[in-house]
Protein backbone atom coordinates (compact mmCIF):
# COMPACT_ATOMS: atom_id res chain seq x y z
CA UNK A 1 0.00 0.00 0.00
CA UNK A 2 1.44 3.36 -1.00
CA UNK A 3 0.30 6.73 0.29
CA UNK A 4 1.77 9.96 1.59
CA UNK A 5 1.91 10.32 5.36
CA UNK A 6 0.46 13.64 6.44
CA UNK A 7 0.78 14.62 10.09
CA UNK A 8 -1.69 17.31 11.01
CA UNK A 9 -3.76 17.58 14.15
CA UNK A 10 -3.59 14.27 15.98
CA UNK A 11 -6.80 12.50 16.89
CA UNK A 12 -6.42 9.54 19.24
CA UNK A 13 -8.82 7.03 20.63
CA UNK A 14 -9.49 6.71 24.31
CA UNK A 15 -8.12 3.23 24.92
CA UNK A 16 -8.92 1.48 28.18
CA UNK A 17 -6.53 -1.30 29.09
CA UNK A 18 -7.85 -4.68 30.02
CA UNK A 19 -11.01 -4.55 32.10
CA UNK A 20 -12.03 -7.27 34.52
CA UNK A 21 -15.75 -7.67 33.91
CA UNK A 22 -16.89 -10.03 31.16
CA UNK A 23 -19.68 -8.85 28.89
CA UNK A 24 -21.18 -12.14 27.84
CA UNK A 25 -23.11 -15.17 29.07
CA UNK A 26 -21.90 -18.35 27.40
CA UNK A 27 -23.65 -21.55 26.35
CA UNK A 28 -21.34 -24.51 25.65
CA UNK A 29 -21.74 -27.76 23.76
CA UNK A 30 -20.35 -31.01 25.08
CA UNK A 31 -16.60 -31.37 24.60
CA UNK A 32 -14.91 -33.09 21.66
CA UNK A 33 -11.25 -33.62 20.61
CA UNK A 34 -9.64 -30.63 18.91
CA UNK A 35 -10.45 -30.66 15.21
CA UNK A 36 -7.30 -30.77 13.11
CA UNK A 37 -8.75 -29.57 9.81
CA UNK A 38 -11.01 -26.83 8.45
CA UNK A 39 -14.30 -26.17 10.27
CA UNK A 40 -17.27 -23.88 9.73
CA UNK A 41 -20.30 -23.08 11.91
CA UNK A 42 -23.64 -21.84 10.61
CA UNK A 43 -26.48 -20.40 12.69
CA UNK A 44 -29.73 -21.61 11.13
CA UNK A 45 -33.15 -19.96 10.96
CA UNK A 46 -34.81 -22.90 12.77
CA UNK A 47 -32.65 -22.22 15.85
CA UNK A 48 -30.19 -25.07 15.22
CA UNK A 49 -26.47 -24.73 14.53
CA UNK A 50 -24.50 -26.89 12.09
CA UNK A 51 -20.77 -27.60 12.55
CA UNK A 52 -19.06 -28.66 9.32
CA UNK A 53 -15.59 -30.19 9.52
CA UNK A 54 -13.73 -31.09 6.29
CA UNK A 55 -11.07 -33.74 6.73
CA UNK A 56 -7.81 -34.22 4.80
CA UNK A 57 -9.38 -36.57 2.24
CA UNK A 58 -12.49 -34.42 1.82
CA UNK A 59 -14.59 -36.37 4.30
CA UNK A 60 -17.27 -33.98 5.55
CA UNK A 61 -18.26 -34.45 9.19
CA UNK A 62 -21.48 -32.80 10.34
CA UNK A 63 -22.66 -32.11 13.90
CA UNK A 64 -26.06 -30.52 14.51
CA UNK A 65 -26.92 -28.66 17.73
CA UNK A 66 -30.24 -27.34 19.03
CA UNK A 67 -30.93 -24.00 20.74
CA UNK A 68 -29.68 -25.35 24.07
CA UNK A 69 -26.36 -26.48 22.58
CA UNK A 70 -27.26 -30.19 22.71
CA UNK A 71 -26.16 -32.50 19.90
CA UNK A 72 -29.20 -33.67 17.92
CA UNK A 73 -27.55 -35.17 14.84
CA UNK A 74 -24.28 -36.40 13.34
CA UNK A 75 -23.42 -37.44 9.81
CA UNK A 76 -20.42 -38.11 7.59
CA UNK A 77 -20.48 -37.29 3.87
CA UNK A 78 -18.12 -38.23 1.07
CA UNK A 79 -18.75 -36.26 -2.13
CA UNK A 80 -19.41 -38.61 -5.04
CA UNK A 81 -18.24 -36.07 -7.63
CA UNK A 82 -14.52 -36.05 -6.94
CA UNK A 83 -11.42 -36.20 -9.07
CA UNK A 84 -7.81 -37.17 -8.68
CA UNK A 85 -6.76 -34.20 -6.50
CA UNK A 86 -8.99 -34.53 -3.44
CA UNK A 87 -6.61 -32.62 -1.19
CA UNK A 88 -6.74 -29.65 -3.55
CA UNK A 89 -10.54 -29.37 -3.43
CA UNK A 90 -11.90 -26.01 -2.34
CA UNK A 91 -14.91 -25.15 -0.24
CA UNK A 92 -16.28 -22.07 -2.00
CA UNK A 93 -18.98 -21.15 0.52
CA UNK A 94 -21.48 -22.36 3.12
CA UNK A 95 -24.92 -20.71 3.04
CA UNK A 96 -28.39 -21.21 4.39
CA UNK A 97 -30.67 -21.03 1.35
CA UNK A 98 -34.41 -21.72 1.42
CA UNK A 99 -34.03 -22.85 5.07
CA UNK A 100 -31.54 -25.57 4.06
CA UNK A 101 -27.77 -25.90 4.50
CA UNK A 102 -25.98 -25.54 1.16
CA UNK A 103 -22.30 -26.42 0.80
CA UNK A 104 -20.48 -25.51 -2.44
CA UNK A 105 -17.30 -27.44 -3.37
CA UNK A 106 -14.87 -27.14 -6.28
CA UNK A 107 -12.92 -30.08 -7.65
CA UNK A 108 -11.64 -31.58 -10.92
CA UNK A 109 -13.40 -33.96 -13.27
CA UNK A 110 -12.31 -35.01 -16.76
CA UNK A 111 -9.81 -32.15 -17.08
CA UNK A 112 -12.24 -29.40 -16.03
CA UNK A 113 -13.08 -27.69 -12.77
CA UNK A 114 -16.51 -28.54 -11.41
CA UNK A 115 -18.71 -26.74 -8.90
CA UNK A 116 -20.64 -29.14 -6.67
CA UNK A 117 -23.75 -28.15 -4.70
CA UNK A 118 -24.62 -30.27 -1.65
CA UNK A 119 -27.95 -29.62 0.10
CA UNK A 120 -28.18 -30.75 3.73
CA UNK A 121 -31.29 -31.06 5.91
CA UNK A 122 -31.13 -28.54 8.82
CA UNK A 123 -33.18 -30.84 11.07
CA UNK A 124 -31.12 -34.04 10.97
CA UNK A 125 -27.89 -33.21 9.01
CA UNK A 126 -28.76 -35.75 6.29
CA UNK A 127 -27.75 -35.18 2.68
CA UNK A 128 -30.74 -34.28 0.51
CA UNK A 129 -29.03 -33.85 -2.86
CA UNK A 130 -25.66 -33.47 -4.57
CA UNK A 131 -25.08 -32.29 -8.13
CA UNK A 132 -22.65 -30.48 -10.42
CA UNK A 133 -24.08 -27.06 -11.26
CA UNK A 134 -21.27 -25.45 -13.31
CA UNK A 135 -17.98 -26.20 -15.05
CA UNK A 136 -14.96 -24.05 -15.86
CA UNK A 137 -11.54 -24.35 -17.39
CA UNK A 138 -9.07 -25.83 -14.93
CA UNK A 139 -5.96 -24.10 -16.22
CA UNK A 140 -4.66 -27.33 -17.75
CA UNK A 141 -4.31 -25.51 -21.08
CA UNK A 142 -1.44 -23.51 -19.61
CA UNK A 143 -3.36 -20.31 -19.04
CA UNK A 144 -2.37 -18.53 -15.87
CA UNK A 145 -5.37 -17.84 -13.67
CA UNK A 146 -5.04 -15.12 -11.10
CA UNK A 147 -4.97 -16.56 -7.56
CA UNK A 148 -5.64 -13.21 -5.91
CA UNK A 149 -8.93 -12.07 -4.53
CA UNK A 150 -12.15 -13.43 -6.05
CA UNK A 151 -10.36 -14.86 -9.12
CA UNK A 152 -9.57 -18.35 -7.89
CA UNK A 153 -7.31 -20.95 -9.43
CA UNK A 154 -10.32 -23.02 -10.44
CA UNK A 155 -12.16 -20.20 -12.15
CA UNK A 156 -15.42 -19.93 -10.18
CA UNK A 157 -17.07 -17.14 -8.27
CA UNK A 158 -20.19 -17.70 -6.19
CA UNK A 159 -22.21 -14.93 -4.54
CA UNK A 160 -25.52 -14.85 -2.66
CA UNK A 161 -27.78 -11.81 -2.48
CA UNK A 162 -27.18 -10.32 1.01
CA UNK A 163 -30.91 -9.61 1.35
CA UNK A 164 -32.51 -12.72 -0.17
CA UNK A 165 -31.80 -16.36 -1.04
CA UNK A 166 -31.16 -15.75 -4.73
CA UNK A 167 -27.57 -16.44 -5.81
CA UNK A 168 -25.37 -16.54 -8.90
CA UNK A 169 -22.39 -18.51 -10.17
CA UNK A 170 -19.73 -17.14 -12.52
CA UNK A 171 -17.57 -19.62 -14.45
CA UNK A 172 -14.35 -18.59 -16.18
CA UNK A 173 -14.32 -19.73 -19.82
CA UNK A 174 -11.30 -17.75 -21.00
CA UNK A 175 -8.98 -15.02 -19.70
CA UNK A 176 -8.16 -13.95 -23.26
CA UNK A 177 -10.22 -10.87 -23.99
CA UNK A 178 -9.90 -11.43 -27.74
CA UNK A 179 -11.82 -14.71 -27.59
CA UNK A 180 -15.60 -14.80 -28.05
CA UNK A 181 -16.91 -15.73 -24.59
CA UNK A 182 -15.03 -15.08 -21.36
CA UNK A 183 -17.46 -15.92 -18.56
CA UNK A 184 -20.76 -17.63 -18.00
CA UNK A 185 -23.20 -16.41 -15.35
CA UNK A 186 -26.01 -18.59 -13.99
CA UNK A 187 -28.65 -16.88 -11.83
CA UNK A 188 -30.44 -19.21 -9.35
CA UNK A 189 -33.68 -18.94 -7.37
CA UNK A 190 -33.93 -19.90 -3.66
CA UNK A 191 -35.29 -23.25 -4.90
CA UNK A 192 -32.02 -23.73 -6.86
CA UNK A 193 -33.71 -23.35 -10.24
CA UNK A 194 -31.90 -21.56 -13.08
CA UNK A 195 -33.79 -18.33 -13.77
CA UNK A 196 -31.25 -16.92 -16.23
CA UNK A 197 -28.02 -17.89 -17.97
CA UNK A 198 -25.75 -15.83 -20.22
CA UNK A 199 -22.19 -15.69 -21.51
CA UNK A 200 -20.14 -12.53 -21.10
CA UNK A 201 -17.60 -11.20 -23.59
CA UNK A 202 -14.99 -8.50 -23.02
CA UNK A 203 -16.57 -5.08 -23.75
CA UNK A 204 -13.36 -3.89 -25.46
CA UNK A 205 -11.35 -6.42 -27.46
CA UNK A 206 -8.41 -4.08 -28.01
CA UNK A 207 -7.11 -5.53 -24.71
CA UNK A 208 -5.49 -8.96 -24.47
CA UNK A 209 -6.67 -10.25 -21.09
CA UNK A 210 -9.62 -10.01 -18.74
CA UNK A 211 -10.03 -10.75 -15.01
CA UNK A 212 -13.31 -10.79 -13.19
CA UNK A 213 -13.36 -8.70 -10.03
CA UNK A 214 -16.58 -9.58 -8.24
CA UNK A 215 -20.31 -10.13 -8.75
CA UNK A 216 -23.37 -8.80 -6.93
CA UNK A 217 -26.84 -10.36 -6.92
CA UNK A 218 -30.13 -8.48 -6.46
CA UNK A 219 -32.98 -10.95 -5.81
CA UNK A 220 -34.46 -12.12 -9.14
CA UNK A 221 -33.82 -8.75 -10.78
CA UNK A 222 -30.18 -8.69 -11.92
CA UNK A 223 -26.55 -9.69 -11.50
CA UNK A 224 -23.72 -7.12 -11.68
CA UNK A 225 -20.22 -8.15 -12.79
CA UNK A 226 -17.03 -6.15 -12.32
CA UNK A 227 -14.23 -6.88 -14.82
CA UNK A 228 -10.70 -5.62 -15.47
CA UNK A 229 -9.12 -5.53 -18.96
CA UNK A 230 -5.35 -5.26 -19.47
CA UNK A 231 -2.53 -6.18 -21.85
CA UNK A 232 0.31 -7.58 -19.73
CA UNK A 233 0.90 -9.19 -16.33
CA UNK A 234 4.16 -7.22 -16.16
CA UNK A 235 4.08 -3.71 -14.77
CA UNK A 236 4.36 -1.08 -17.49
CA UNK A 237 4.60 2.56 -16.53
CA UNK A 238 1.61 4.57 -17.80
CA UNK A 239 -0.01 1.41 -19.15
CA UNK A 240 -3.71 1.68 -19.88
CA UNK A 241 -6.42 -0.59 -18.66
CA UNK A 242 -10.20 -0.52 -18.34
CA UNK A 243 -12.53 -1.44 -15.51
CA UNK A 244 -16.16 -2.18 -16.32
CA UNK A 245 -19.40 -2.73 -14.47
CA UNK A 246 -21.80 -4.93 -16.43
CA UNK A 247 -25.41 -5.70 -15.56
CA UNK A 248 -27.39 -8.77 -16.58
CA UNK A 249 -31.12 -8.28 -16.06
CA UNK A 250 -33.38 -11.27 -15.57
CA UNK A 251 -35.02 -12.20 -18.86
CA UNK A 252 -32.13 -10.88 -20.93
CA UNK A 253 -28.96 -12.55 -22.21
CA UNK A 254 -27.15 -9.30 -23.04
CA UNK A 255 -25.25 -7.04 -20.66
CA UNK A 256 -25.30 -3.27 -20.24
CA UNK A 257 -21.86 -1.76 -19.51
CA UNK A 258 -20.49 1.24 -17.63
CA UNK A 259 -16.76 2.03 -17.60
CA UNK A 260 -15.09 3.32 -14.44
CA UNK A 261 -12.95 5.83 -16.31
CA UNK A 262 -11.09 7.02 -13.21
CA UNK A 263 -9.54 3.53 -13.04
CA UNK A 264 -8.06 3.64 -16.56
CA UNK A 265 -4.47 3.96 -15.29
CA UNK A 266 -4.79 1.17 -12.73
CA UNK A 267 -2.62 -1.93 -13.19
CA UNK A 268 -3.19 -5.52 -12.08
CA UNK A 269 -6.38 -4.56 -10.28
CA UNK A 270 -8.44 -6.85 -8.08
CA UNK A 271 -11.70 -6.09 -6.37
CA UNK A 272 -14.72 -7.03 -4.28
CA UNK A 273 -18.27 -5.80 -4.01
CA UNK A 274 -19.72 -4.90 -0.60
CA UNK A 275 -23.36 -3.86 -0.33
CA UNK A 276 -24.67 -1.10 1.96
CA UNK A 277 -28.39 -1.85 2.53
CA UNK A 278 -29.00 1.32 4.55
CA UNK A 279 -28.13 3.62 1.63
CA UNK A 280 -28.75 1.11 -1.20
CA UNK A 281 -25.20 1.58 -2.43
CA UNK A 282 -22.82 -0.98 -3.86
CA UNK A 283 -19.11 -0.41 -3.19
CA UNK A 284 -16.37 -1.86 -5.37
CA UNK A 285 -13.17 -2.17 -3.33
CA UNK A 286 -10.29 -1.90 -5.82
CA UNK A 287 -6.72 -2.93 -5.06
CA UNK A 288 -4.17 -1.89 -7.67
CA UNK A 289 -0.47 -1.30 -8.26
CA UNK A 290 0.66 2.29 -8.81
CA UNK A 291 4.34 1.91 -9.64
CA UNK A 292 7.08 -0.67 -10.02
CA UNK A 293 9.53 -0.97 -7.11
CA UNK A 294 11.43 -3.75 -5.35
CA UNK A 295 8.45 -4.13 -3.05
CA UNK A 296 4.82 -4.03 -4.11
CA UNK A 297 3.16 -0.67 -3.71
CA UNK A 298 -0.56 -1.13 -3.46
CA UNK A 299 -3.25 1.49 -3.47
CA UNK A 300 -6.83 0.92 -2.41
CA UNK A 301 -9.85 2.75 -3.74
CA UNK A 302 -13.59 2.62 -3.20
CA UNK A 303 -16.07 3.14 -6.02
CA UNK A 304 -19.63 3.82 -4.77
CA UNK A 305 -22.33 2.68 -7.19
CA UNK A 306 -26.08 2.97 -7.39
CA UNK A 307 -26.73 -0.69 -8.30
CA UNK A 308 -30.16 -0.08 -9.81
CA UNK A 309 -28.94 2.14 -12.66
CA UNK A 310 -25.10 1.79 -12.38
CA UNK A 311 -24.68 5.50 -11.63
CA UNK A 312 -21.13 6.12 -10.35
CA UNK A 313 -20.49 8.36 -7.37
CA UNK A 314 -17.02 9.93 -6.89
CA UNK A 315 -14.24 7.35 -6.47
CA UNK A 316 -12.02 7.89 -3.40
CA UNK A 317 -8.96 6.35 -1.70
CA UNK A 318 -9.55 4.30 1.42
CA UNK A 319 -8.84 6.81 4.20
CA UNK A 320 -6.11 5.73 6.62
CA UNK A 321 -4.65 8.98 7.96
CA UNK A 322 -5.79 8.51 11.56
CA UNK A 323 -4.38 4.97 11.68
CA UNK A 324 -1.10 6.31 10.22
CA UNK A 325 -0.98 9.01 12.88
CA UNK A 326 -1.63 6.48 15.61
CA UNK A 327 1.11 4.22 14.23
CA UNK A 328 3.89 6.83 14.17
CA UNK A 329 2.86 8.29 17.53
CA UNK A 330 1.95 5.26 19.67
CA UNK A 331 3.58 2.24 18.03
CA UNK A 332 6.73 3.13 16.03
CA UNK A 333 7.64 6.80 16.50
CA UNK A 334 10.79 6.42 14.38
CA UNK A 335 8.96 5.04 11.36
CA UNK A 336 9.67 6.96 8.15
CA UNK A 337 7.01 5.28 6.05
CA UNK A 338 4.02 5.02 8.37
CA UNK A 339 1.81 1.96 8.39
CA UNK A 340 2.16 -0.32 5.37
CA UNK A 341 -0.52 -2.98 5.06
CA UNK A 342 -3.13 -4.63 2.88
CA UNK A 343 -6.87 -5.02 3.56
CA UNK A 344 -7.79 -8.37 5.08
CA UNK A 345 -11.37 -7.72 6.20
CA UNK A 346 -14.13 -5.27 5.37
CA UNK A 347 -17.68 -4.58 6.51
CA UNK A 348 -20.44 -1.99 6.34
CA UNK A 349 -21.65 -1.76 9.92
CA UNK A 350 -25.24 -1.49 11.10
CA UNK A 351 -25.05 2.30 11.20
CA UNK A 352 -24.04 2.47 7.53
CA UNK A 353 -20.39 3.32 8.18
CA UNK A 354 -17.48 1.33 6.77
CA UNK A 355 -14.75 -0.46 8.71
CA UNK A 356 -11.62 -1.90 7.11
CA UNK A 357 -9.01 -4.12 8.75
CA UNK A 358 -5.54 -3.73 7.21
CA UNK A 359 -2.57 -5.84 8.24
CA UNK A 360 1.15 -5.46 7.68
CA UNK A 361 1.71 -8.56 5.54
CA UNK A 362 5.16 -9.59 4.29
CA UNK A 363 5.69 -12.59 2.00
CA UNK A 364 9.13 -14.24 1.94
CA UNK A 365 9.79 -16.87 -0.72
CA UNK A 366 12.60 -19.28 -1.48
CA UNK A 367 13.00 -22.23 -3.82
CA UNK A 368 11.73 -24.60 -1.12
CA UNK A 369 9.26 -22.63 0.98
CA UNK A 370 7.03 -19.61 1.40
CA UNK A 371 6.30 -17.79 4.62
CA UNK A 372 3.98 -14.90 5.38
CA UNK A 373 4.74 -12.61 8.31
CA UNK A 374 1.78 -10.80 9.85
CA UNK A 375 2.45 -7.76 11.98
CA UNK A 376 0.46 -4.68 13.01
CA UNK A 377 -3.28 -4.43 12.35
CA UNK A 378 -4.84 -1.11 11.39
CA UNK A 379 -8.54 -0.44 11.80
CA UNK A 380 -10.02 2.50 9.93
CA UNK A 381 -13.64 3.69 9.81
CA UNK A 382 -15.29 6.14 7.42
CA UNK A 383 -18.72 7.12 6.14
CA UNK A 384 -20.21 6.38 2.71
CA UNK A 385 -18.54 9.45 1.19
CA UNK A 386 -15.05 8.64 2.46
CA UNK A 387 -14.95 10.95 5.51
CA UNK A 388 -12.64 9.28 8.02
CA UNK A 389 -14.17 8.75 11.47
CA UNK A 390 -11.42 7.04 13.46
CA UNK A 391 -8.35 4.86 13.06
CA UNK A 392 -6.04 2.93 15.37
CA UNK A 393 -3.44 0.16 15.46
CA UNK A 394 -3.44 -3.25 17.18
CA UNK A 395 0.19 -4.48 17.38
CA UNK A 396 0.76 -8.22 16.83
CA UNK A 397 3.41 -10.59 15.49
CA UNK A 398 3.06 -14.04 13.91
CA UNK A 399 3.91 -15.92 10.75
CA UNK A 400 2.35 -18.76 8.78
CA UNK A 401 3.53 -21.16 6.12
CA UNK A 402 2.39 -20.48 2.59
CA UNK A 403 1.23 -17.44 0.65
CA UNK A 404 -1.53 -15.22 1.98
CA UNK A 405 -3.01 -12.37 0.00
CA UNK A 406 -5.63 -9.66 0.32
CA UNK A 407 -8.92 -10.27 2.11
CA UNK A 408 -7.79 -13.50 3.77
CA UNK A 409 -10.07 -12.98 6.78
CA UNK A 410 -12.93 -11.64 4.64
CA UNK A 411 -13.02 -14.76 2.47
CA UNK A 412 -12.56 -17.09 5.42
CA UNK A 413 -15.56 -15.82 7.34
CA UNK A 414 -17.77 -16.39 4.28
CA UNK A 415 -16.84 -20.06 4.22
CA UNK A 416 -13.93 -20.17 1.76
CA UNK A 417 -11.40 -22.98 2.28
CA UNK A 418 -8.47 -23.08 -0.16
CA UNK A 419 -7.15 -26.39 -1.41
CA UNK A 420 -4.11 -27.69 0.46
CA UNK A 421 -2.19 -28.51 -2.68
CA UNK A 422 -1.48 -24.94 -3.75
CA UNK A 423 -1.44 -22.74 -0.66
CA UNK A 424 -0.34 -23.10 2.93
CA UNK A 425 -3.38 -21.17 4.10
CA UNK A 426 -5.25 -24.47 4.12
CA UNK A 427 -3.13 -25.89 6.91
CA UNK A 428 -4.94 -26.35 10.24
CA UNK A 429 -2.57 -24.03 12.08
CA UNK A 430 -3.72 -21.10 9.96
CA UNK A 431 -7.33 -21.03 11.12
CA UNK A 432 -6.41 -20.28 14.73
CA UNK A 433 -4.82 -16.97 13.69
CA UNK A 434 -7.94 -15.72 11.96
CA UNK A 435 -9.17 -12.27 13.05
CA UNK A 436 -12.94 -11.80 12.96
CA UNK A 437 -14.73 -8.47 12.65
CA UNK A 438 -18.50 -8.12 13.19
CA UNK A 439 -21.05 -5.35 13.64
CA UNK A 440 -23.83 -5.72 16.21
CA UNK A 441 -26.69 -3.31 16.86
CA UNK A 442 -24.74 -1.66 19.70
CA UNK A 443 -21.03 -2.06 18.94
CA UNK A 444 -18.46 -3.23 16.42
CA UNK A 445 -16.21 -6.07 17.56
CA UNK A 446 -12.81 -7.51 16.67
CA UNK A 447 -12.08 -11.05 17.90
CA UNK A 448 -8.57 -12.54 17.83
CA UNK A 449 -6.24 -14.87 19.70
CA UNK A 450 -3.22 -13.30 21.34
CA UNK A 451 -0.48 -13.88 23.87
CA UNK A 452 -1.53 -12.44 27.24
CA UNK A 453 1.71 -10.48 27.58
CA UNK A 454 1.32 -8.98 24.10
CA UNK A 455 -2.29 -8.13 24.87
CA UNK A 456 -1.43 -6.26 28.07
CA UNK A 457 1.86 -4.59 27.12
CA UNK A 458 1.76 -1.00 25.83
CA UNK A 459 1.50 -0.56 22.07
CA UNK A 460 5.10 0.64 21.67
CA UNK A 461 6.58 -2.54 23.22
CA UNK A 462 7.79 -5.00 20.57
CA UNK A 463 5.41 -7.96 20.49
CA UNK A 464 6.62 -11.52 20.93
CA UNK A 465 5.98 -13.83 18.02
CA UNK A 466 2.89 -16.01 18.35
CA UNK A 467 3.85 -19.57 17.42
CA UNK A 468 2.39 -22.08 19.90
CA UNK A 469 -1.39 -22.25 19.90
CA UNK A 470 -1.58 -23.34 23.54
CA UNK A 471 0.16 -20.06 24.51
CA UNK A 472 -2.65 -17.99 22.99
CA UNK A 473 -5.97 -16.94 24.47
CA UNK A 474 -9.12 -15.41 23.01
CA UNK A 475 -9.48 -11.62 23.26
CA UNK A 476 -11.82 -9.01 21.84
CA UNK A 477 -11.96 -5.28 21.14
CA UNK A 478 -15.27 -3.43 21.41
CA UNK A 479 -15.74 -0.21 19.47
CA UNK A 480 -18.40 2.41 20.05
CA UNK A 481 -19.69 4.59 17.22
CA UNK A 482 -17.43 7.48 18.31
CA UNK A 483 -14.34 5.26 18.09
CA UNK A 484 -13.96 4.72 21.83
CA UNK A 485 -12.30 1.37 22.33
CA UNK A 486 -12.27 -1.15 25.18
CA UNK A 487 -10.65 -4.56 25.23
CA UNK A 488 -10.87 -7.67 27.36
CA UNK A 489 -10.20 -11.38 27.53
CA UNK A 490 -13.18 -13.23 26.10
CA UNK A 491 -13.20 -15.95 28.78
CA UNK A 492 -11.37 -14.13 31.55
CA UNK A 493 -7.70 -13.53 32.18
CA UNK A 494 -5.61 -16.73 32.08
CA UNK A 495 -4.25 -17.86 35.44
CA UNK A 496 -3.22 -21.03 37.24
CA UNK A 497 -6.87 -21.93 37.67
CA UNK A 498 -8.02 -20.52 34.30
CA UNK A 499 -5.88 -21.92 31.47
CA UNK A 500 -5.56 -20.30 28.07
CA UNK A 501 -8.63 -20.73 25.89
CA UNK A 502 -8.14 -20.04 22.20
CA UNK A 503 -10.85 -19.87 19.53
CA UNK A 504 -11.19 -20.84 15.90
CA UNK A 505 -12.62 -17.48 14.85
CA UNK A 506 -12.46 -18.53 11.18
CA UNK A 507 -15.22 -21.04 11.98
CA UNK A 508 -17.42 -18.40 13.61
CA UNK A 509 -20.82 -17.20 12.51
CA UNK A 510 -22.91 -14.18 13.53
CA UNK A 511 -26.58 -13.36 13.12
CA UNK A 512 -27.01 -9.53 13.03
CA UNK A 513 -30.79 -9.84 13.53
CA UNK A 514 -30.55 -11.71 16.84
CA UNK A 515 -27.04 -10.66 17.92
CA UNK A 516 -26.01 -14.30 18.42
CA UNK A 517 -22.35 -15.22 17.84
CA UNK A 518 -20.97 -18.76 17.74
CA UNK A 519 -17.40 -20.05 17.59
CA UNK A 520 -15.21 -22.98 18.69
CA UNK A 521 -13.16 -22.67 21.88
CA UNK A 522 -10.29 -25.02 22.77
CA UNK A 523 -8.57 -25.49 26.12
CA UNK A 524 -5.65 -27.74 27.01
CA UNK A 525 -6.54 -29.97 29.96
CA UNK A 526 -3.85 -32.33 31.29
CA UNK A 527 -2.10 -32.36 27.94
CA UNK A 528 -5.24 -32.96 25.86
CA UNK A 529 -6.89 -30.22 23.82
CA UNK A 530 -10.66 -30.28 24.33
CA UNK A 531 -12.91 -28.17 22.11
CA UNK A 532 -16.48 -26.96 22.52
CA UNK A 533 -18.90 -24.94 20.45
CA UNK A 534 -19.77 -21.77 22.37
CA UNK A 535 -22.69 -19.37 21.83
CA UNK A 536 -23.12 -15.84 23.22
CA UNK A 537 -25.04 -12.69 22.36
CA UNK A 538 -23.41 -9.38 21.40
CA UNK A 539 -26.56 -7.28 21.86
CA UNK A 540 -27.26 -8.12 25.51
Amino acid sequence: MKRMLLITSLCFLSIINTVTAQDFNFTYSEGFPEQKEWSKLKLLSNGNTILINVGPELEIFLSLYNKEGKTIGNNTLKPKYTGRRLKAAEVQAVYEINKEIVLFLVDFQNGSSILIRMIIDPNDAKLKSEEIIATAKSGADGQKYDSYDDTRTYGFLLKKDPESDYYAVLSCLSIKATEGDNFQIIHFSPEHKEINKATFSAPDKTFSFINYLSIHVKSDKYVILGSFLYNSDKFQQNAKSKTYLSKLKNGSTSFSHVEIKEASAFQRSHGKFEYDPINNLLFLIIETNLEQTKTSNYAFFLQPINPDDLTLLPLFSLPTQKADEYFVTNVKPNSKTGFQGMPQNYLVDQSGNHMVLFQNTILKSSSSSRQTFFNEIAITSFDKGGKELYGFIIPCNYYLDGSHVQFTYYDGKKGYKPGLAWTGSGFPRYWLFHIDMVSSKKFNYIFMNNRPDNFEDPDNIKKKQMMTLSSLTATYYKLQTNGELTKDYLFGKPSKTNANQFCNFNASDFNPLTGQYVTIVTQEIKGDKISKVVWFNLDK
